[in-house]
């Protein structure tokens, strides 16, 4: 029985790609001289993709003076706050088992010259500069969002930061037929973030636990201004209106903090993984994850980790058959990390052996990889604490020992 279904879904989008090449896809192409339309496929339902991959579309769009007209198929949204805005200079069919067909039917309609790819996807570090904001709270939401923080005691004049520890639960819960447990190696614990939660609240801040409502529930004695609205007062509206207003959103691999990024809000990461997955503007800062040899326990240096090709590793099981353990920040280096956002959002420069630690690291990058034009800055704390992992800055060849 299920062979036959899925041998009824093949003709199905056979059939629905046979269509389209005879009658859909000419049609676009003879109206041409009227209208340019162009079709694109974004995976809206992970909220990554909803913020960047659109966003990247308006970017485009902005570029060519509003030459052509772009139809986005994707499933059901992950937010549809976010997809409103963006539903203002696109047109948005939101249909799982459409946008599966339209996605069959690519090969043709890339043929026809008609389907975009969103330049995202090709190269996200030459798409964003930081300097752009296509994002932004309606002013029916920015109202509601304020009235709804007022009702469980935030004040309107407030300020906050939002935070996120990548976990399991997400994808558990939105795609449970999915086997995605070969990028576990992005996930973290969040209490490893409740140090700089705490931070956030000494100096006056509110602190918000970001995530779904399945998450793990945050200790019960912490800070009063550490809010745990993953599992306790989270809505779509507020999520987005959260990641907007926030000060800074402190994150790491997973997509939510393109929210954000997309609206020009600083972001601070940590627990990148892969190391040549980096934030993609220059108001950001970012600590990646260690790679740590299991045969003797050896920390790899920045060179050693490019040289093995573990900077672009995306599975568990390719650090596994290179004998590498991925080490996850500490409380102390998040800490860190969220300090030194608070000195750049204040203008305080990095010290000078810092900034050159820094620019050491962008000039490794881009050795590597010339098309990545623009990223966020490596924390320079994080460097000083690791000094060997830039050994051509400090003389060091050997990396530290964790037996952790």
């Amino acid at each position: 029985m299920k062979k036959m279904k899925q041998a009824l879904h093949r003709l199905a989008y056979a059939g629905f790609s046979a269509l389209a090449a005879v009658f859909f896809m000419p049609l676009l192409w003879l109206i041409r001289p009227l209208v340019s339309v162009k079709i694109v496929c974004i995976q809206g339902h992970r909220i990554g993709h909803l913020a960047h991959d659109f966003g990247s579309i308006v970017l485009l769009r902005q570029s060519e003076k509003g030459r052509h007209a772009y139809v986005v198929f994707t499933p059901p949204v992950a937010n549809a706050y976010i997809r409103d805005v963006y539903a203002e200079c696109m047109t948005i069919i939101e249909h799982a088992r459409l946008f599966d067909f339209v996605l069959s039917s690519v090969p043709v309609m890339e043929a026809w010259g008609i389907y975009v790819e969103p330049p995202y996807t090709h190269n996200a570090y030459a798409t964003f500069s930081g300097n752009e904001k296509v994002l932004g709270l309606p002013k029916n939401v920015e109202s509601q969002g304020a009235e709804l923080l007022e009702s469980i005691g935030i004040p309107r004049d407030a300020w906050f930061v939002a935070f996120h520890s990548r976990d399991a639960q997400y994808f558990q819960q939105r795609f449970p037929n999915e086997r995605l447990e070969y990028h576990d190696f992005r996930n973290s614990r969040v209490e490893t973030y409740l140090k700089a939660a705490e931070q956030i609240a000494r100096k006056g801040g509110f602190a918000f636990r970001m995530g779904t409502r399945s998450s793990p529930p945050l200790p019960a004695d912490r800070h009063p201004r550490v809010i745990d609205y993953a599992t306790e007062q989270s809505n779509a509206l507020l999520d987005f209106y959260l990641c907007l207003k926030s000060r800074f959103i402190l994150a790491n691999s997973s997509g939510l903090y393109a929210v954000g990024t997309m609206a020009g809000v600083p972001v601070a990461a940590a627990n990148m993984a892969p190391l040549f997955t980096m934030p993609i503007t220059r108001n950001d800062l970012f600590i990646p994850k260690l790679l740590k040899r299991r045969k003797d326990g050896r920390i790899l240096n920045f060179l050693e980790v490019a040289n093995v090709g573990a900077g672009e590793f995306y599975r568990l099981e390719q650090y596994e058959k290179q004998g590498l353990q991925v080490v996850d920040n500490t409380e102390d280096e998040i800490a860190d990390l969220c300090e030194e956002m608070f000195e750049r959002i204040a203008g305080k420069e990095p010290p000078p052996d810092g900034k050159a630690n820094q620019e050491a690291f962008r000039r490794f990058v881009q050795e590597h990889h010339p098309e990545i034009i623009e990223f966020g800055d490596i924390s320079y704390r994080f460097l000083e604490r690791h000094p060997y992992l830039l050994p051509w800055q400090t003389d060091t060849t050997e990396g530290a020992r964790d037996t952790a």
